[in-house]
């Protein structure tokens, strides 16, 4: 078996994807706080993953600051639209803010509520979700998920690494209405730094 490169983490650290400054001042913003956002690598595999499956509907649970709503944002037509849902106030008028800072506002709707509740209320129409709530709430979001995205859609759901997000791992590897893929990965300016990411057709 071939040996990969020495000092790998260390090595893929130098392949960070550049950012534009308000992208910049938000993860700083973030790392000052204590907000937790997706940073640069998994912003821009959002981006390449709704780009490449040319989605123009968008649902997001979890939008913190903003910071992948702006790359989901940025990957979709003129006409096309993002749904983000928060629950934290504050949070929100910063969001809206980094929106309109960015020049995407227009592209996004912001709901404010627990998404376990708003995802009860929307109907089907969306190309792809992100799923980045509070992980133990991953598994009971999985039936609405389902409904809301359009048959071939694509789920994305962050930190699947962590401790309360197991159920969920358990139910979509098993689930007859989904083909996913959970992968463990070094992810520079993410927190944690080493997580899993799942990525989930539905059927």
């Amino acid at each position: 078996m071939p040996d990969i490169i020495p000092n790998a983490k260390q090595y893929f650290d130098h392949f960070i994807p550049k950012q534009d400054p308000l992208l910049i001042q938000m993860g700083k913003q973030a790392a000052r706080e204590g907000y937790h956002i997706v940073g640069p690598v998994v912003g821009e595999l959002l981006y390449l993953l709704a780009r490449g499956i040319k989605a123009h509907n968008i649902l997001e649970l979890g939008t913190s600051i903003g910071y992948s709503t702006l790359y989901l944002a940025n990957a979709i037509p003129q006409n096309g639209k993002v749904t983000t849902v928060e629950y934290g106030l504050s949070i929100i008028e910063q969001a809206e803010t980094n929106f309109k800072k960015a020049g995407v506002f227009e592209k996004i709707e912001l709901i404010f509520g627990e998404a376990l509740c708003v995802i009860k209320e929307l109907k089907p129409r969306y190309d792809m979700i992100f799923m980045d709530i509070d992980k133990e709430f991953y598994a009971r979001a999985l039936t609405d998920v389902h409904r809301l995205l359009r048959p071939g859609g694509l789920l994305v759901v962050d930190n699947t690494a962590l401790p309360e997000a197991d159920p969920f791992n358990r139910e979509i590897a098993i689930n007859p209405g989904w083909r996913s893929v959970n992968l463990f990965a070094h992810l520079p300016g993410h927190g944690p730094v080493d997580d899993g990411i799942c990525m989930a057709l539905r059927l």
